[in-house]
């Protein structure tokens, strides 16, 4: 299952589908996030999105802490790579904080508005009401 939190491309937004976050809990399979703070080439990086800036600096910690934050916080297990000592201290630190409800929201938000389908799918929260 290829399962992108920020940039959803590969799920498809027929009417009726389930949640596959919540199709993986119901039958017993973990869901990892492999190399989450990656970017695509050309598509501007998890990172470097003004939301995610604005989260990071209200809460006083690095944008990548708030991004693999949010994926633990949804149930996904993640691997961030790097061969940095500092970065990989910094990474750590995604484990002694919880986002609040709102940051959640907002961030679950960025899926639906990072979409490229006409319909999205419909386990994508509409945050921002743009009934895309």
């Amino acid at each position: 299952l290829k399962f992108d939190v920020f940039r959803p491309g590969y799920q498809h937004p027929r009417v009726g589908l389930e949640d596959p976050l919540q199709a993986c809990k119901k039958r017993g399979v973990h869901v990892v996030g492999y190399s989450t703070l990656s970017g695509w080439p050309l598509v501007l990086r998890a990172v470097h999105d003004p939301l995610v800036v604005a989260v990071a600096r209200d809460l006083g910690r690095p944008a990548g802490q708030i991004l693999l934050r949010h994926a633990l916080q949804k149930g996904i297990a993640v691997i961030p790579a790097s061969s940095n000592h500092a970065r990989m201290a910094e990474n750590l630190g995604a484990l002694d904080f919880e986002l609040g409800e709102q940051e959640m929201d907002l961030l679950d938000g960025l899926a639906r508005l990072a979409s490229r389908h006409p319909g999205v799918p419909c386990w994508l929260p509409d945050t921002y009401s743009l009934g895309k």
